[in-house]
């Protein structure tokens, strides 16, 4: 299995430390804008999901003489994979709605992971992705390239980490902390793995992938024990009730994804490279056997499910993966049966069930294929049919699934009156903004810090607008030295209204500063924070939010709309 390998050039060992700063960059830029609303979010998640792709292609890839076809194919995918992501999550008010329900990052990386090997191939031998052999071989390079660098990372992690807590001795902790938050961090982290994969690539002919082969095949007599036994037992135990159905049907994807591989390993990049002992060949065979019946089995857990409860976005996914296992195990069954060389068979359907898998994992993403819109349906036709409420996915209709889910929640309200206070129940509280998800104020009233020692009514809390209040509550949960990263400085009230600031953590390392108005029991987000400079939304530092934690705060006598912090007069301008 064996391959001579060369040397990559100067460029090439340049080239990686450079596009994983220019990756870090960017990766700290997207994180900014997303934490300051600037960008929408769908915008944010297509560039950052084609951006994270195109990286991982290319840095797979690189490190031969075919650059140019490679970057044009790289960069051709990943501006249709960001496209559609977009008008996936369009569908959605809330890009986390959309991700909450799996299946967008399903298929992001099922096409990122097979996609990866494929333009490896390419780069290393024109039609090689064609070509099963080169394919194969790249497969495990690849892999073994990454978990080389994230070897190298994570030790450089663990040793940062005790890097800190020598620091934390010597009371430097909050200089570490800003350190890690800072863009610089990001850029030197995506430079050292991008050394680290260009040294992992130098070392190609002194660590073979092939290793990782032979040690999925050491557990070849393994998975085919525990396929024999998921086989026999799966049925009688899914007689247990839905619940055991669903655990059951996890099993069987984990066991039929592990026969897979174990498989692919055993069969090797051709007839020289399969496993050639009597006992091991008996093993793969009883595997190719009983992989037809753990997918089958898989498919039928799956149905059980769905005539129960109708389809869902998860269910649909679940569904797709069973089908795509099922022609795995059916495909590899058949190659067996026929006898001959049948692992030459295999080999060669494993190419063209990859590429179908790709197809289908795209086609999730394109308007062929509407998840939320299919599963909306489903549970529409269930109520009709007369299904109680409680058996009915009101909540996530009305939530979770997009405009497609509202919209047929609508109908429903309208052919089933009875359901109506169920339904009404079930909405989002804030009009016009029912695919968000409500920010918990209560949670929020307990996390944010009221300087000085203030208490504000819940009234106040729940008069909050919802941007402002998912802006702060995610601040807050960003802890510092234990601290939340968030507070909220209010001077005193006349005639019920106050002036005051609060202060938000990113994870940039900086901390943004917002003017408020306390205002008919109203917290007004508005006007701007200047600091003595005379320079306008200026952000503090994380040591500015440390100082007003430990309460190195104060109210100007002069002025009510004056704060003063480590000697430095702050100025709220409402």
């Amino acid at each position: 299995m064996s391959a001579v390998t060369t040397a990559p050039p100067l460029e090439f060992r340049l080239s990686l430390p450079v596009l994983g700063a220019g990756i870090g960059a960017a990766g700290w830029c997207l994180w900014w804008l997303w934490q300051n609303a600037l960008v929408s979010e769908h915008v944010l998640l297509a560039f950052a999901a084609g951006l994270s792709a195109w990286a991982i292609w290319l840095a797979s890839a690189l490190g031969t003489g075919r650059v140019g076809p490679i970057l044009v194919g790289a960069t051709s995918a990943a501006a249709l994979l960001a496209g559609a992501l977009w008008w996936a999550a369009s569908r959605h008010i809330d890009v986390v709605s959309f991700l909450n329900l799996g299946y967008p990052i399903f298929a992001w990386g099922m096409i990122t992971a097979i996609l990866t090997p494929l333009l490896a191939a390419e780069a290393e031998q024109a039609g090689g992705w064609s070509q099963y052999r080169v394919l194969f071989r790249s497969c495990w390079q690849v892999l073994q390239r990454h978990a080389l660098a994230l070897l190298i990372c994570g030790f450089l992690v663990f040793s940062l980490t005790l890097v800190g807590s020598v620091l934390r001795l010597s009371g430097l902790s909050v200089a570490m902390i800003t350190l890690v938050g800072s863009p610089l961090f990001w850029v030197i982290l995506g430079a050292i793995y991008g050394a680290a994969l260009a040294l992992a690539r130098n070392m190609d002919s002194d660590v073979s992938p092939f290793l990782m082969v032979e040690l999925l095949r050491f557990f070849l007599p393994l998975v085919a024990l525990l396929g024999l036994g998921a086989a026999v037992l799966a049925p009688l135990a899914m007689w247990g009730g839905s619940g055991t159905v669903a655990l059951n049907a996890q099993l069987l994807a984990g066991l039929a994804v592990a026969t897979i591989v174990t498989i692919a390993a055993a069969l090797g990049a051709d007839r020289m490279s399969e496993v050639q002992d009597s006992w091991l060949r008996i093993c793969v065979a009883v595997l190719a056997l009983i992989l037809p019946l753990l997918t089958g089995l898989l498919a039928w857990s799956v149905g059980l499910r769905v005539a129960q409860y109708g389809w869902t976005p998860t269910r649909l996914m679940a569904a797709t993966g069973a089908a795509i296992l099922l022609i795995y195990g059916v495909t590899y069954g058949l190659s067996l049966l026929l006898r001959g060389d049948w692992m030459a068979r295999i080999r060669e359907v494993n190419l063209g069930l990859a590429l179908a898998s790709l197809v289908v994992a795209f086609i999730w993403l394109t308007p062929l294929v509407v998840p939320e819109r299919i599963a909306s349906m489903s549970q529409a036709m269930r109520a009709l049919r007369g299904e109680a409420g409680i058996n009915l996915p009101l909540r996530e209709l009305a939530r979770d699934w997009g405009k497609p889910g509202q919209r047929v929640l609508d109908q429903i309200a309208q052919l089933r009156p009875d359901l109506r206070h169920a339904i009404g129940r079930a909405r989002p509280e804030v009009e016009g903004r029912a695919d968000r998800p409500i920010v918990d104020r209560v949670r929020l009233a307990r996390v944010m810090p009221v300087l000085p020692d203030q208490d504000l009514a819940g009234e106040i809390w729940e008069a909050l607008p919802e941007d402002a209040a998912r802006l702060w509550l995610r601040a807050c949960e960003y802890k510092l030295d234990g601290f939340p990263g968030c507070a909220l400085i209010l001077g005193p009230r006349v005639d019920g209204t106050a002036s005051g600031l609060v202060l938000l953590r990113d994870l940039g390392g900086s901390v943004l500063a917002k003017a408020i108005r306390l205002e008919n029991n109203q917290l007004q987000v508005e006007g701007e924070v200047i600091l003595p400079q005379g320079k306008a939304g200026a952000q503090l530092t994380l040591l500015d939010l440390v100082a007003v934690q430990s309460g190195a705060v104060s109210i100007s006598e002069q002025s009510q709309q004056v704060f003063r912090l480590n000697g430095r007069a702050i100025f709220v301008h409402n």
